[in-house]
């Protein structure tokens, strides 16, 4: 992003340096149930690799889980809060093998991250990622789903966002990029945990994205995989590993 876009992106997200590394309890129990899909066990010695961590929110919560985070963020301010903040930051213009100093990771994520960047640099970037991953690593990502007639409100909603990519493409850059697209997944959707009330209405929401996520794959996908909802997560791991 240029200077002045990176400035005016952050007052447009409402982010600021008092909130930096702070999450609500939605968040805890979604980031949670994220990472239990990549079947990586947290503990103080897991490696995590967050590019883009914006605001800090799962910086925050990952912290309590781990000592080894790493962060990498385009806007200078974002690197400034979290170094201010404790957190070991770098900016996206380092070369990955200077800010990783030789280590590799057990997890790579990387949030709302992919459509920002076009698709050549989304190729470059995985085939990076990739020689950073420990034998069992993972990488998990979020983005618009090009699977989803629903996605145009995430997707065009950012003037910063710049590529599209449905379940079968991410397979394909998977297979260019030397890794495996494990699975791709509705964004998790926490039901309990927030309340009678919420839960409820919850349950409901969860029981009508299955419907019409059955009725779009059966109408319009010939019953085939896709993610309906706005937001696909996805998570790969290097070929031939566990």
């Amino acid at each position: 992003m240029q200077p002045a876009i990176e400035d005016d992106y952050i007052d447009w997200k409402g982010w600021n340096s008092s909130t930096f590394g702070t999450y609500s309890r939605e968040e805890r129990i979604q980031f949670a149930a994220e990472i239990r899909r990549t079947e990586i066990m947290l503990n103080q010695q897991t490696k995590v690799l967050e590019i883009g961590f914006g605001n800090g929110s799962f910086a925050g919560w990952i912290r309590e889980h781990t000592r080894h985070y790493v962060g990498i963020e385009a806007n200078r301010m974002l690197i400034e809060r979290a170094n201010a903040a404790g957190f070991e930051a770098y900016s996206s213009q380092e070369k990955m093998d200077v800010i990783a100093g030789g280590r590799t990771f057990d997890l790579i994520v990387a949030f709302d991250v992919i459509e920002h960047m076009a698709l050549e640099d989304i190729i470059g970037t995985l085939r990076t990622w990739k020689e950073r991953l420990s034998d069992s690593g993972r990488i998990l990502i979020r983005v618009p789903s090009g699977d989803s007639p629903f996605s145009g409100r995430v997707m065009y909603g950012d003037i910063t966002h710049k590529t599209l990519l449905a379940t079968t493409a991410l397979r394909q850059i998977a297979s260019l990029t030397g890794l495996d697209l494990v699975a791709t997944y509705p964004p998790a959707l926490p039901v309990f945990g927030l309340g009678l009330k919420k839960a409820a209405e919850r349950a409901v929401v969860a029981t009508a994205r299955k419907m019409l996520t059955f009725l779009v794959n059966a109408t319009f996908h010939g019953n085939r995989h896709g993610v309906v909802t706005s937001n696909l997560v996805a998570i790969l791991k290097a070929k031939n590993t566990g």
